[in-house]
């Protein structure tokens, strides 16, 4: 008998939980169709042309051929470093000292040293036989006349749809910044890398990590639990 109506009460809203999607990478046996794919793509015969109507009769010509030489070497090189695609686009090769990467301080987090798989050295040493431009103060990847290379994203996204691999399971379209995302899940799964060590090499922090790759640590613990573990077999095939 207090009140003569019903009092108008609102739900109160609730902030939606945070959640953070795993961002697409390859699978094993993905990345070993990719890089062997590449190989035949790269060791077309050269074809010396004059026009275009050649270039489409005859195949691909030598400028076509060393583009597509420097983008093999730059999935192979950013899948072996987990380097950001901006932090690459900068690198020249005074950058290089032992196989340690000094990202420059023009990058997003600024500089680091960053130390890559053992393998990518003959990927660097492809791109200085591949390139005129292999001069101290030269950009690492850049056109045959040493401009930078704008996007390297548009022939890496033909390169995928051309072998039905642009999506992964989930149907995330796969981007070069998912070479990133491969290097921390192999690193993870089949290096063993630690979390800390692994983020400062990568630029970021171990709670990202923790949060972006955390069903690679379910896979880990799923493979001990059984018994089951990773052969030197299946890491040797990871960066050919």
């Amino acid at each position: 008998g207090i009140t003569d109506r019903m009092p108008e009460v609102r739900a109160p809203k609730l902030k939606a939980k945070s959640t953070i999607s795993r961002r697409p990478a390859f699978q094993l046996e993905e990345w070993q169709r990719l890089y062997r794919y590449m190989r035949s793509w790269t060791s077309e015969g050269a074809q010396t042309v004059t026009d275009a109507k050649s270039i489409r009769k005859r195949g691909p010509h030598s400028r076509h051929l060393f583009q597509r030489n420097m983008i093999r070497n730059y999935i192979l090189f950013m899948a072996m470093s987990g380097l950001r695609p901006n932090e690459a686009k900068q690198l020249k090769w005074r950058d290089f000292s032992n196989l340690v990467i000094h990202v420059p301080e023009t990058t997003k987090t600024g500089g680091r040293a960053c130390v890559p798989l053992r393998s990518t050295k003959r990927v660097l040493d492809r791109l200085r036989s591949l390139s005129p431009n292999n001069r101290n103060d030269d950009l690492v990847f850049c056109d045959f006349e040493g401009n930078p290379v704008q996007n390297f994203g548009k022939t890496f996204k033909k390169l995928l749809i051309q072998m039905d691999m642009l999506h992964d399971k989930s149907g995330q379209a796969r981007t070069i910044y998912s070479l990133r995302h491969t290097y921390a899940t192999f690193r993870l799964l089949y290096g063993h890398a630690r979390v800390d060590d692994l983020a400062r090499n990568m630029g970021t922090s171990p709670a990202l990590i923790q949060n972006h790759y955390s069903h690679v640590n379910v896979y880990n613990r799923a493979t001990e639990l059984s018994g089951i573990h990773h052969t030197e077999k299946s890491r040797s095939g990871l960066y050919l």
